[in-house]
């Protein structure tokens, strides 16, 4: 295990995730085929003064086929989210996927309410849709790359990570154990985000977290003789929400074998992106006890 000079590493570990719950709605069925998914979906579309019955139609219509994507995906996911010990993050970026409606029936469709005075008019759209996997191919221009400053580490010392990306990102870093523990390094208590300009390279931690008395300190766990750990890097071209939220007491967020959330958000943030918005990169090390 690895740690912050003072402060354990946590983290998330294997597990299944359920994420037909989080991102299908009970209220719809679906069927499963072998080229797609059928589910069913529905979009609200608020009409403005300005709106015309045209416009109404096509955005509701827009919402509806762009929930029914959402779904399909959780359906897509949860079929495959076994995720076992040390290969998390890897299986994680595998699953992700986008989708893409082939068919589509249109269930309902109609002005909901014409809006009287102080309130806006609504137009809904229930639809059944077919939804096939595009598995995302990541851009050659927009890579990020990582390496620490050894490969193998002897219990107690000291390590850094090396970073560079080749057009300008958002950073976000992970260590992930070979006990199931994932805990985010960055952003971070005393660093809310990372921004890192194109073909510069950046080293974590960086002095302002070192003059705080915190370095990147290395341990094997007790009882054991050799740790192997990885360090999981993802640059984006966009601020990942999802990855914000921090503790307010601890300097890293750390995620517990039982604590999905990481997960979960992780996987719905990268999927709405298209896979040209983002990149990651993974960095193997090792620890002894000589």
């Amino acid at each position: 295990m690895t740690m912050m000079r003072g402060h354990n590493f946590g983290t998330v570990g294997t597990t299944c995730l359920f994420l037909l719950l989080l991102l299908c709605s009970p209220l719809y069925a679906a069927s499963q085929s072998g080229d797609g998914v059928w589910v069913e979906s529905e979009g609200i579309f608020i009409m403005g003064d300005a709106s015309t019955i045209e416009v109404a139609k096509r955005g509701s219509l827009e919402i509806a086929r762009r929930q029914a994507i959402e779904k399909a995906l959780g359906i897509f996911i949860s079929g495959q989210t076994t995720i076992r010990n040390f290969q998390l993050v890897e299986d994680l970026i595998h699953m992700i996927a986008r989708g893409q409606v082939t068919e589509e029936q249109i269930l309902e469709q109609g002005i909901q309410s014409s809006g009287g005075r102080g309130s806006a008019g609504t137009y809904k759209t229930r639809l059944r849709a077919k939804v096939i996997r595009l598995t995302s191919k990541h851009q050659p221009d927009f890579s990020v790359r990582s390496n620490l400053n050894r490969v193998t580490f002897t219990h107690g010392e000291d390590a850094q990570i090396h970073l560079r990306v080749t057009q300008d990102a958002y950073v976000y870093i992970f260590n992930v154990t070979e006990d199931e523990h994932i805990t985010m390094l960055v952003p971070n208590r005393y660093m809310g985000e990372l921004f890192l300009p194109a073909d510069r390279e950046y080293t974590f931690p960086p002095d302002t977290l070192i003059a705080k008395g915190i370095q990147l300190t290395t341990f094997v766990p007790s009882g054991t003789r050799r740790s192997r750990e990885r360090i999981k890097v993802i640059a984006s071209r966009h601020r990942l929400a999802a990855l914000a939220h921090q503790a307010s007491e601890a300097i890293f967020q750390e995620y517990r074998t039982s604590d999905t959330s990481l997960l979960i958000n992780l996987i719905r943030t990268l999927s709405a992106l298209d896979s040209s918005e983002w990149a990651e990169h993974t960095s193997t090390y090792e620890v002894v006890l000589e």
